[in-house]
């Protein structure tokens, strides 16, 4: 596990700050994985906002010198949205090579999802002659849709939660419910209330 920190290494989700020394409590797993989905939650917005103004952006007609800016602008968008990404997970480090092979497909699976939805909408303008327009827009929301999930995914395999520490903090907590059930058990039954 060359890639977990040392054992006396705080770590900092969020405000919370656990020391590795002792084993966590419940409470505190409960609150990184809330926090993390939490993130993980805002993250997308942030995805969902830059795919709209992708599209946004790639729909008007295209005349030759704008279909250049156009194209840049989207590339620019992208860029901006994977460093936002980053930012919002304090640009982690740690990923291992399969994480960075998965980047890539991710990046090719998005120019594949990019063309098939401006095929598809083409396809459907050639019947709906209105949805010409929209084609472009289409392919430009599901590549930056999915670039920003590919990047999402990449800056959350740097965050690891140490499996050991769950299991420890699990084992401890089903030792306090037998005591208390024990406890419970051994008083009478008129001291129950």
């Amino acid at each position: 596990m060359k890639d977990q920190p040392p054992r006396t290494q705080e770590t900092q989700v969020e405000g919370i700050t656990a020391v590795a020394d002792r084993p966590p409590s419940m409470g505190s797993i409960r609150e990184v994985v809330e926090s993390t989905l939490r993130m993980n939650e805002r993250v997308h917005q942030t995805i969902m906002d830059y795919a709209l103004i992708v599209a946004i952006v790639s729909l008007p007609p295209t005349v030759p010198w704008l279909q250049e800016v156009q194209l840049g602008a989207v590339l620019v968008l992208n860029l901006v949205m994977v460093r936002s990404i980053g930012a919002r997970w304090g640009f982690p480090r740690g990923q291992g090579p399969l994480a960075r092979v998965f980047l890539v497909l991710g990046i090719f699976g998005a120019i594949l999802s990019m063309i098939f939805a401006y095929l598809l909408v083409y396809t459907a303008s050639l019947y709906v002659p209105l949805m010409l327009g929209w084609a472009k827009a289409a392919g430009g929301f599901a590549l930056t849709f999915a670039i920003g999930r590919t990047a999402n995914d990449f800056y959350l395999s740097a965050r690891r939660i140490d499996p050991r520490r769950i299991h420890l903090a699990l084992r401890l907590r089903r030792r306090s419910k037998r005591r208390r059930t024990a406890e419970v058990e051994s008083t009478p039954k008129e001291n129950r209330g």
